[in-house]
């Protein structure tokens, strides 16, 4: 699965209408769930511990977040998302921005941190040493050494 950063702007008559309909959540995102779902997605859910992790307090303590965070920004939502492929995730940016109550609709390709350690540094390496590679200007000064603690 390929992970997905969204971000989504509605238009004003967008808002008026999730106003009007006064909505649940799960009202809303149900559509939105199916329509993911149908391309083979999933929206990602967060959980986040405001005490210490320790099994009972993480029971006892936790807010989870489902699907997507409303944001206060240029951005009205903000979700991460797993789709089966490139061609998957541009079904859904076009079945999604072709709505007239959607402003704005993009997704920002992820991939997880250790991924990009494990293959794509020793690969960039790889590259710039079998092409001697540089970018215009000066190169820039080394660091200084880590001072002594």
């Amino acid at each position: 699965m390929d992970h997905y950063l969204l971000h989504l702007s509605y238009t004003s008559a967008g808002w008026q209408s999730i106003i009007d309909r006064a909505e649940t959540f799960d009202q809303r995102l149900d559509p939105v769930r199916k329509l993911i779902a149908h391309l083979g997605g999933s929206l990602a859910t967060f959980t986040f511990f405001d005490a210490p992790h320790t099994p009972e307090d993480a029971r006892k303590h936790k807010h989870i977040v489902y699907d997507k965070f409303a944001m206060f920004g240029e951005h009205d939502l903000v979700g991460v998302l797993a789709m089966p492929d490139r061609h998957a995730a541009q079904a859904l940016t076009i079945a999604i921005s072709s709505q007239p109550s959607v402003a704005k609709f993009e997704l920002t390709a992820m991939m997880p941190f250790e991924h990009a350690i494990a293959n794509s540094v020793g690969a960039a390496k790889a590259a710039v040493a079998a092409t001697h590679y540089a970018a215009p200007g000066p190169a820039p000064a080394p660091s200084p050494p880590p001072a002594p603690r």
